[in-house]
């Protein structure tokens, strides 16, 4: 009986100190995974992002702000297809100011031109200033 009990005794300090080198060696695995894990999340690299065009809405789903391309937005006056582009719009959904390369465009809450202002692409077309009445009608304009 006392030779089964020491075998027994034995055995179970054999399989503590095995289970004491599982639990250190799951440990060290972790610690390892872990900090792959964050390394990996830190990469630079991850930090681009690329689309078509950017949305932000409104709390009523909304689009507030558009960035993209005439082409991509489905709205293309006065502008090339692949134009940049960023669009304001207001919570009925017109467009009442747009950032162009080469110009900048203000719309009343009717979608009528209030104010437009172009930069110069080139020396044979100098950069302008346009002003609109209620009737889309140019009343000041420089040059």
């Amino acid at each position: 009986m006392t030779s089964e009990i020491q075998a027994l005794t034995l055995r179970i300090e054999k399989l503590e100190r095995q289970n004491r080198r599982l639990v250190r060696l799951s440990t060290v695995v972790s610690i390892l995974l872990a900090s792959f894990g964050m390394i990996a999340a830190v990469n630079p690299k991850a930090r681009t992002v690329e689309a078509e065009q950017f949305i932000v809405r409104d709390a009523n789903g909304h689009a507030r702000l558009t960035l993209g391309t005439p082409s991509a937005s489905g709205v293309a006056v006065l502008m090339k297809p692949d134009e940049p582009a960023i669009w304001l719009s207001d919570p009925n959904g017109l467009d009442r100011a747009i950032i162009t390369a080469d110009g900048f465009r203000l719309s009343s809450g009717k979608g009528k031109p209030v104010l437009e202002i172009g930069a110069s692409t080139s020396t044979a077309e100098p950069a302008s200033i346009r002003i609109y009445d209620s009737g889309s009608k140019v009343v000041w304009s420089a040059p």
